[in-house]
């Protein structure tokens, strides 16, 4: 596992901006060539902010707010560090982060495989520790997988008169809850494009979360969240044409995970939506969790628009499967990633109809781990 943290700092010398540059040590470790790299689940982003935050708060330090902005320029390095099959920099990150900054940082990592995980590596490291507690208002970040392996990147940010999150107290009292908020229309079906705000306590409190809804499969029209226990207020900033800003959503979290919440915006009854799931099965009729599977749009020969996209796992309603909901027509369903023992089927298409509940099934040859 590989760590490295960066840090920027303007000051005002002599009327002019100087920059000062601050490395930390590379802790050394065999690279991994990377290919094309997959999204890993939303919820883990989430977490890694909540956690940054949780110990910022164990600190007495305020919260850092989730930049969107911030979050595009983390995942479009940890893609590059991917590809490119080993840990580095980002050496033009402050100049593709929205300007008007007066203190920059950027953490990386490879081969953590979880955010608990990730977050205790940076934590236990000087510098990256340093970025994590140091005087910031705004955060983005990014974990990605790559053939086996993880690549991560933190980005930080000071913005004058930004009002980051007050701290949540003691992390031994306030446990992070964690989940998803979903944006959909009135014909329930997701919407990408729509960016949101998410305040502490009341509509009109302080921001703590501000992002636009993506069409990334794994994150399509919703995104995952991780806050400290207690009551908030979601306010739709814009919407895409045809729909409509809609009104305040208010909402708790509990120090729990599986806290969902859902975002209705006004517009026009659109496609008919179908609800239901797909599961995932071994040759002996068996749930397979650990199966991430993606959808996307139109016949398999023809490549198409990715609208979903999850991982299979045991939660308190079913193993080996994962809520749907897509709009009639045809889709092709791919399978990105087995656990150790079985084999990846084949793409195969799918025509999505009512009646609800529509059930899609993988077949999962091999036997599972010996």
């Amino acid at each position: 596992m590989r760590l490295n943290d960066r840090r920027k700092r303007i000051t005002p010398i002599r009327g002019s901006w100087a920059v000062r540059l601050m490395l930390a040590i590379v802790v050394a470790c065999s690279a991994v060539v990377g290919l094309p790299a997959t999204p890993a689940a939303a919820y883990e982003e989430s977490t890694i902010v909540a956690l940054a935050n949780q110990s910022r708060a164990a600190q007495g330090l305020r919260g850092l707010v989730r930049n969107t902005s911030l979050d595009h320029v983390a995942l479009g390095w940890a893609n590059q560090m991917a590809l490119n099959g080993f840990i580095s920099h980002n050496p033009s990150y402050t100049s593709e982060i929205p300007g008007g900054w007066t203190s920059a940082g950027e953490n990386v990592a490879q081969g953590y495989g979880s955010a608990s995980a990730l977050h205790e590596g940076w934590m236990n490291s000087t510098g990256h520790r340093a970025n994590i507690l140091g005087d910031f208002t705004d955060i983005g970040t990014a974990l990605i997988r790559a053939n086996g392996t993880t690549w991560a990147v933190q980005v930080f940010a000071k913005y004058p008169g930004s009002e980051p999150q007050a701290p949540a107290g003691h992390p031994s009292v306030a446990r992070i809850g964690t989940g998803a908020v979903s944006i959909k229309g009135p014909s329930s079906e997701l919407l990408p494009g729509v960016t949101v705000e998410i305040r502490s306590e009341s509509c009109d409190g302080e921001p703590v979360w501000n992002t636009t809804t993506t069409s990334r499969p794994d994150a399509y029209g919703a995104f995952g969240i991780g806050l400290a226990p207690g009551r908030y207020c979601i306010k739709t900033l814009s919407a895409p044409p045809p729909y409509s800003v809609a009104p305040d959503v208010v909402f708790t979290i509990e120090p729990r995970h599986e806290n969902w919440v859902t975002v209705w915006l006004p517009g026009p009854t659109l496609k008919r939506i179908v609800t239901g799931a797909l599961v995932t099965k071994s040759v002996r009729d068996r749930p397979v969790n650990g199966v991430t599977a993606h959808i996307r749009e139109g016949s398999c020969v023809i490549s198409g628009q990715g609208v979903w996209q999850n991982t299979t796992a045991a939660n308190q309603w079913a193993q080996g499967g994962f809520g749907i909901s897509l709009a009639e027509g045809l889709y092709c369903v791919s399978t990105l990633g087995v656990p150790l023992g079985y084999e990846t089927p084949q793409p195969f298409e799918v025509t999505v109809a009512s009646p609800s509940p529509y059930w899609i099934t993988i077949w999962v040859p091999g036997r599972g781990p010996s």
